[in-house]
């Protein structure tokens, strides 16, 4: 008897799960993440490198490295992230 109650209990909450819609507020918010997440970087790659620290590592006649395409490359990787989300349901 309390497996056949169990079942009918299973059986309920995979009907429960199967007629209720996708979560829209979950895909909205991860696709404005992603979104987010690329324009940072590519703000972090436009952005002007005569900053403070930038100028004092040029008194130092220390070449800084350039980390252009790190920054561009995680644009296009979240960028395809936020397409990606948005294509699941």
């Amino acid at each position: 008897m309390l497996e056949r109650s169990s079942e009918q209990n299973i059986e309920e909450l995979r009907k429960q799960l199967d007629d209720e819609a996708p979560c829209s507020t979950c895909k909205y918010t991860g696709m404005a993440t992603c979104a987010g997440l690329s324009l940072y970087f590519l703000k972090l790659a436009t952005e002007d490198p005569k900053s403070v620290a930038a100028k004092a590592i040029t008194k130092a006649k220390v070449q800084p490295p350039s980390h252009k395409v790190f920054y561009y490359g995680g644009a296009v990787v979240w960028a395809a992230a936020g397409f990606y989300r948005s294509m699941l349901d």
